[in-house]
């Protein structure tokens, strides 16, 4: 593999000798390329489907694996979005980040969700090419709180909990533990275990994993303990802290949430905030033409904003907890929202949480609730939802819809 890797430097310095000595020309291009080995084809079938794409292209072939170096892209998220359109497309089942000389992170076509597996919310493996589950992971009285993945490194950290809710109004959380996995190479490890505690919540920031538990003291409980941890993409501790604060004077400390992506790849555009007739106004302003346009009028909270890698596309989630005599439920709503044409692409309303992410030109979300939820990959290239994932017991994203306490 370094060989074929190495072949790359070998050309580029080929073309530097073969120019003269008074054109001095150097050798550049864009740092990421897209290394497959693995096909869903034989190997000449396969390339036939990259001369398509009008891309530099190296092919390697070879008595033992076949190689393709594909294309030279300016960012990670363009390399992602070209190799996971062909895994979708069921061309390649397989690939590998290059960066110069270096192999980044590898991708296959098994993502993974939270499931129920006898009835424990359990983590589950599914392959998009073979249709199928299989358990990656699950312990009785280990239930899945949160699944939080970093799409760049390929890795995940996820948090356990025998059991979460309120009591007289005080949140609590038992048995909390947190692991941290390779999701290509399915192998999990255990980090921290927290044990008894109030609250915890986890996300990612600025390339390393931040978790922070709360804990009631045992003996002045006017007193609650925050323990913050920081791990990197290998699940190393980087850091952590500990920090104690007084409910009296300064009521329950607000555990940090992970930054919004208001601006686009490129910064051409930002989602703005505003209100409008007691409702939240959530708006595209155009930083070239120094204008805006509303995207949605909601009394719904916004929680998360993604953007397609070219900037054609934005789409936020909103979501709003509503409390009656029979309990409570969330609402949420999924806008995907063309910013070349202004115009609203696709929306959907309803019961659900509707956690979602992006992988080449598809939306991968959830909706509905516990064993009603359902996965959904939606292509906003071509409007229409290519495959609907489900499982019998219901299925998440992130986490397992559940009716909030």
């Amino acid at each position: 593999m370094k060989i074929v890797l190495n072949l790359l430097f070998i050309i580029s310095v080929l073309a530097l000798f073969s120019c003269s000595n008074n054109e001095k020309i150097k050798p550049t291009h864009e740092p990421y390329s897209i290394l497959i080995e693995k096909f869903n084809a034989d190997f000449h079938s396969s390339i036939s489907s990259f001369n398509t794409l009008e891309l530099d292209t190296l092919y390697v072939p070879s008595n033992s694996v076949n190689s393709v170096i594909l294309g030279y892209f300016n960012s990670i998220k363009e390399a992602r979005n070209l190799a996971d359109n062909l895994i979708i497309d069921s061309i390649i089942s397989e690939y590998k980040l290059v960066k110069n000389d270096s192999i980044q992170t590898t991708f296959n076509s098994k993502f993974q969700f939270v499931g129920l597996n006898n009835g424990i919310p359990s983590l589950l493996g599914y392959d998009f090419h073979r249709n199928k589950f299989d358990i990656l992971w699950s312990e009785w009285g280990r239930n899945v709180y949160g699944f939080y993945q970093d799409f760049e490194k390929n890795v995940s950290y996820f948090i356990t909990s025998l059991s979460w809710g309120r009591r007289g109004g005080i949140p609590y959380i038992l048995n909390t533990r947190l692991y941290f996995m390779d999701n290509y190479k399915e192998t999990i490890k255990r980090k921290k275990i927290f044990g008894k505690g109030n609250l915890i919540n986890g996300f990612w920031l600025n390339d390393n994993f931040q978790v922070y538990f709360y804990a009631l003291d045992s003996i002045k409980t006017t007193i609650i303990k925050r323990v913050a941890l920081q791990f990197d993409y290998d699940g190393n501790k980087l850091a952590s802290d500990s920090s104690d604060y007084d409910l009296l004077s300064g009521g329950f400390p607000l555990p940090p949430k992970k930054n919004l992506q208001y601006f686009s790849p490129s910064n051409k555009y930002r989602i703005i905030l505003g209100n409008k007739d007691s409702l939240n106004t959530i708006s595209l302003y155009d930083e070239v033409k120094a204008d805006s346009s509303a995207i949605v009028y909601s009394d719904e909270e916004l929680l998360q904003i993604e953007w397609s890698f070219d900037d054609e596309f934005s789409i936020v989630r909103t979501a709003k907890i509503h409390t009656n005599e029979k309990g409570n439920s969330m609402i949420s709503t999924l806008t995907v929202y063309n910013n070349f044409s202004r115009k609203i692409l696709y929306q959907i309303n309803g019961y659900g949480i509707k956690n979602f992410f992006i992988f080449g030109n598809n939306i991968v979300y959830d909706d509905g609730i516990e064993s009603n939820s359902k996965i959904y990959f939606y292509n906003f290239k071509e409007n229409k939802i290519i495959r609907t994932v489900e499982h019998k017991d219901g299925l998440g994203v992130f986490t397992y819809p559940q009716v909030p306490d």
